[in-house]
């Protein structure tokens, strides 16, 4: 749905959405490297609920800065609240995050037991890719 309304709303722009549909299969494991070693700008941006936050994480953590974290901070994640609260599962995966931004994103959702979803920014994301 998210990949959907940017490429509606982006049509004739110079971009290239990749959707991985959660989890990054091993074809987005090689593609990003030829990615950035082509010169391109990689920029993620997933659910801020438990399972996004660890993606993005092991993401940066595989190619450091040269990934970079998009529209994921704590501010981002009170725009994208949802009613979904997170279980002892979801907190726990939270526990080791390293991104410097995503660890701040992490405590704030522990304390507000709620996933946040990429559905309820997408006027943010399009303006960003406009911009």
């Amino acid at each position: 749905m998210v990949s959907c309304y940017l490429i509606h709303n982006l049509k004739n722009s110079d971009y290239t959405l990749l959707c991985t549909s959660g989890q990054p299969r091993s074809v987005a494991q090689v593609l990003i490297p030829y990615i950035l070693a082509g010169g391109a700008e990689v920029c993620y941006n997933g659910d801020i609920a438990s399972d996004g936050i660890c993606i993005a994480d092991r993401l940066w953590k595989k190619f450091g800065d040269h990934v970079h974290i998009w529209r994921m901070s704590p501010a981002d994640y009170v725009k994208s609240l949802s009613k979904e609260k997170i279980g002892d599962i979801g907190r726990t995966k939270l526990e080791n995050i390293s991104h410097p931004i995503l660890k701040k994103t992490a405590e704030c959702m522990k304390e507000k037991q709620l996933a946040g979803y990429q559905e309820n920014m997408l006027k943010e994301l399009l303006k960003d890719m406009k911009n």
